[in-house]
């Protein structure tokens, strides 16, 4: 099995320490490199993350004159801070390497800036990496299909601040394919350390009542997404009119996430 190689900036962050933590208990993926805004070098662990193995960097101390130090790297994941976009791209574009841009708060000359080096390298950004909770409304665009009295149950961990986007999304996705409404409710249910939330979609046909459901992790399994996308972008050649997204990498994803 040939293992994708990881320069994650950002990774002391949540995302990336969710992602450090999932890529040590497979053998696909490999989180090699870090960067961050301090020195790490002596630092084992945070917050029960361990960081045993990567090889760190500073922003402050990037040089671009020296990427051997970046040669056992194939893809780079950036989940930091827009400030940091600058050297991001520069780096990939420097290295030849896919990026996928996970930050948020881009600004509108930063995103056309962005797409300009897509015919450089091939360059991932979608406002939303949870691609195994796109799955699941297009799963319940197809249940609602076949399905009436349709009820879509949210529950969020406290402090996530109902209701969420999704509960939108999906009632547009619904509405869009088939016409039809439906009923939505929000909760604050899990405890707020568990960064858990569930949608249940329920509805009824002629032989009784079905419910389609979907468990998410906040941080965890957004990481998890992340880290198939890397493999994904890892095989990628350059576009010359705009970035990757879900919808273009749908059907290398959408069987491991259902």
């Amino acid at each position: 099995m040939e293992t994708t190689r990881i320069l994650w900036s950002g990774l002391t962050g949540k995302v990336g320490r969710a992602a450090m933590g999932a890529s040590k208990a497979r053998e696909d993926v490999e989180i090699v490199s870090g960067i961050c805004r301090t020195r790490m070098n002596d630092v084992a662990a945070i917050r029960n993350t361990s960081f045993e193995g990567v090889k760190w960097f500073r922003y402050s101390d990037l040089d671009f004159s020296r990427l051997w130090q970046f040669r056992d790297i194939d893809v780079i994941v950036d989940f930091s801070h827009p400030e940091h976009y600058g050297e991001m791209v520069t780096l990939a574009v420097m290295l030849n390497k896919p990026l996928i841009f996970g930050t948020s708060g881009l600004d509108a000359m930063q995103l056309m800036e962005l797409e300009r080096y897509c015919y450089a390298v091939p360059i991932f950004y979608d406002p939303d990496c949870r691609f195994r909770l796109r799955a699941f409304i297009e799963r319940a665009a197809k249940f609602a299909q076949n399905h009436g009295d349709l009820c879509l149950d949210e529950k969020l961990y406290v402090g996530k601040g109902a209701p969420d986007q999704v509960s939108k999304l999906i009632a547009e996705k619904i509405h869009q394919e088939t016409g039809k409404s439906i009923k939505a409710s929000s909760s604050e249910l899990f405890r707020h350390d568990t960064k858990l939330c569930e949608w249940v979609m329920s509805g009824s046909d002629a032989l009784g009542p079905h419910k389609i459901r979907c468990k998410m992790r906040e941080f965890s399994d957004l990481a998890c997404d992340v880290l198939e996308i890397a493999k994904v972008m890892a095989t990628k050649p350059a576009k010359t009119d705009t970035f990757y997204d879900l919808d273009e990498l749908w059907d290398d994803l959408v069987s491991w996430a259902l």
